[in-house]
């Protein structure tokens, strides 16, 4: 009796273990990644600074301020891309390890 309700506690533990890990990590990554990301958008405003590209910086409407307001915008708008890129890519990185972690510590246990 006593080794049925071990291994029915064992079981379960183990059904926790698989349901926590695969299902609600994840999800909490995938809330804390789109938190990070609106804090990223907040700081660089690739969304702003794609709305205002052809407005001119500072209000200087000579043909120099243009070009170099759009070369500076351009430039925002590409570095930003990259950024975006990277962290994207990383965190998608990030929780791939997360979730063959335990795959890998069960092989290497064997």
């Amino acid at each position: 009796m006593v080794f049925l309700y071990l291994g029915n506690e064992i079981l379960n533990f183990i059904k926790n273990f698989f349901y926590f890990w695969y299902f609600e990590v994840p999800y909490h990554y995938f809330l804390n990644f789109v938190n990070l990301f609106n804090n990223l958008e907040r700081s660089f405003a690739l969304r702003i600074t794609i709305e205002n590209f052809f407005v001119p910086l500072w209000q200087d409407y000579t043909l120099i301020g243009r070009m170099i307001s759009l070369f500076i915008r351009a430039s925002k708008i590409l570095v930003t891309l990259i950024i975006y890129l990277l962290f994207f890519l990383g965190g998608i990185l990030i929780l791939t390890i997360i979730e063959i972690l335990p795959l890998i510590l069960f092989y290497l246990a064997l």
